[in-house]
């Protein structure tokens, strides 16, 4: 299968900003081309993603006019890949009560959402193309463990094997000294921080010795073997089908999370932060897709997660002589999961006869539309020729689809239809 992949890896707050660009451009993807654009470069959600956008993305560095554009072609991607024109925003950025199995586990009454904005009536997680499924300390991991376990049905061994691991999570370790994070002491040999801890000591930084940043270098020192084994117990696990597509249904929806549906006796949660469907942007802003979360979609992505079980800091401070100073860093065990998403060479193929059309739509009569199809139509079966062995079939789905399309009076109304019926007929779900 031909494909091609995006390696680069998400600014934060770009792509943070970018769930507000899919539902305002969503949101006026019916007004008119002129109308979009005077007003686009307005929107508050629209700013604040060009500022913080680096190179990799599509409006990064253009001129006023080419954002326009950029930004006018999306907003009819959006308007034929998702299934509803209205869109919430804000839906997904405040924390909402997690399942009461999840607060007996975590101690937390509220968490992050899993949906990113609302399509609709669809809870909606938003993910671009290196896409973060869970980052979860000890307890998180170990509640996520115990719910898809139990939802898989498998249990015994597997189970106890995937706890073990857990429990040899770091909770909260620190360093002493404002400039001593994780990564300097990675690099310090037992010596050195011993001579450091001896300088604090002096300088009243610390009582003792025992108080200094020894036992934080021995825990970093073990970090190596420790990941490895954590990570090759979870690799194992996840080879088993079941259990590998429910953890993935697990991190990416939230059904116990906040659904509290794997343990029907206790409480839900807040059912509104739990994910029903995914929405996968590309930097190109040229390709988006619209999937449903099911556990057989979990499945096929189950065995392709990347895994990390990397130590996370963050600076401690305190108030000394009246002033806030920085004291050191805490640091503690994170469970992060990933995947690459990977949009396939037909997406391009399908977008770039959809843009064409778009415009044809724009410019000419419906006589010419005709004449135009026939010749685009040839270019885009040939180019589908080359991918897929199974192309008969889906060929004369589509025609029979085009052909009822064509037979329509109304050419805004035929286009909207085209592209649903492209868009469930042709393009393949996600590959991950």
């Amino acid at each position: 299968m031909i494909r091609f992949k995006t390696f680069l890896t998400e600014a934060t707050d770009a792509s943070t900003y970018f769930e507000g660009v899919i539902s305002v451009c969503l949101s006026m993807s019916g007004y008119s081309q002129k109308r979009f654009k005077d007003n686009i470069l307005k929107q508050k959600e629209v700013k604040q993603f060009i500022k913080a956008a680096g190179k990799e993305w599509a409006v990064a560095g253009k001129k006023k006019k080419e954002q326009q554009d950029i930004l006018w072609k999306f907003a009819k991607l959006c308007k034929s890949k998702l299934p509803a024109t209205s869109s919430d925003a804000g839906f997904g950025q405040s924390k909402v009560k997690v399942s009461e199995f999840w607060n007996e586990g975590t101690g937390k009454n509220l968490d992050t959402s899993k949906a990113d904005i609302k399509v609709g009536k669809f809870h909606v997680s938003v993910k671009g193309p290196k896409a973060q499924l869970m980052s979860g300390e000890k307890k998180e991991t170990r509640v996520t463990v115990l719910s898809a376990m139990k939802y898989s049905g498998v249990g015994g061994k597997i189970t106890k094997a995937l706890l073990a691991e857990v429990e040899k999570f770091v909770t909260s370790t620190r360093t002493v000294g404002e400039e001593l994070n994780g990564r300097i002491l990675k690099k310090m040999s037992v010596k050195d921080v011993k001579e450091y801890d001896k300088k604090l000591l002096l300088k009243g930084k610390i009582e003792r010795l025992k108080d200094g940043n020894a036992a934080a270098k021995k825990i970093i020192d073990a970090q190596e073997k420790m990941k490895a084994d954590i990570k090759a117990t979870f690799l194992k696990a996840f080879r088993n089908p079941k259990v590998g597509a429910a953890f993935a249904y697990e991190s990416m929806t939230g059904w116990e999370k906040f659904g509290g549906n794997t343990y029907p006796k206790k409480k839900a949660g807040d059912k509104s932060g739990e994910a029903t469907h995914m929405v996968i942007w590309d930097y190109s802003m040229e390709k988006l897709r619209w999937q449903k979360m099911t556990p057989k979609y979990a499945g096929t992505i189950a065995g392709k997660m990347n895994i990390a079980p990397d130590l996370k800091s963050n600076s401690y401070s305190s108030i000394v002589n009246g002033k806030k100073q920085k004291l050191g860093y805490s640091f503690y065990q994170s469970l992060r999961i990933s995947v690459d998403y990977v949009f396939k060479k037909q997406d391009a193929l399908q977008e770039a006869f959809i843009e064409d059309y778009t415009q044809q739509c724009e410019l000419l009569s419906e006589g010419k539309l005709k004449d135009w199809f026939a010749g685009a139509w040839n270019k885009f079966k040939d180019g589908l020729t080359k991918i897929w062995s199974w192309l008969t079939d889906k060929i004369i789905e589509l025609k029979n689809t085009v052909v009822e399309i064509l037979q329509e009076d109304d050419i805004q109304q035929n286009l909207n239809l085209f592209e649903l019926d492209v868009a469930v007929k042709v393009n393949p779900e996600v590959t991950l």
